[in-house]
């Protein structure tokens, strides 16, 4: 199986990166060959949508779950219609803590994404588009 985790550094020693959509890197954590591969979010200065971009290489990555702090709505909503789980690590928490507390059954799930209006206070740069 597959985990995706939101990071703020290079390597599993680095905290999980509480923005889900900007963060800095990404790592896909390898449950069965205890392997994992690191890149840098192409998307953590985009303008819009970085959210749902950021969900899609879950996804096109095969990942079963994703490990992150807090998702937008549109991350949320795109996460859940490609079957990947999602679930909440503790702020401050390394990646490897986290991918250990989720295979230990200690995450939690989340089932309710952050809303517009917590995600202004939490991402300031965060744009609003009206429909």
């Amino acid at each position: 199986m597959k985990i995706f985790v939101t990071s703020t550094g290079e390597n599993l020693e680095s905290t999980v990166d509480p923005k889900f959509g900007r963060c800095n890197y990404y790592i896909i954590y390898d449950t069965e060959k205890k392997e994992f591969e690191v890149k840098e979010n192409p998307y953590k200065t985009g303008q819009s949508s970085v959210g749902i971009s950021v969900a899609q290489l879950a996804i096109n990555n095969n990942c079963s779950v994703a490990i992150s702090v807090n998702y937008g709505p549109n991350a949320f909503r795109v996460l859940s219609e490609g079957g990947v789980k999602t679930y909440k690590a503790k702020e401050d928490m390394k990646v490897k803590d986290a991918i250990e507390a989720y295979l230990k059954g200690e995450l939690e799930e989340v089932n309710n994404p952050v809303s517009h209006e917590q995600a202004e206070k939490i991402f300031p740069h965060h744009h609003h588009h009206d429909d």
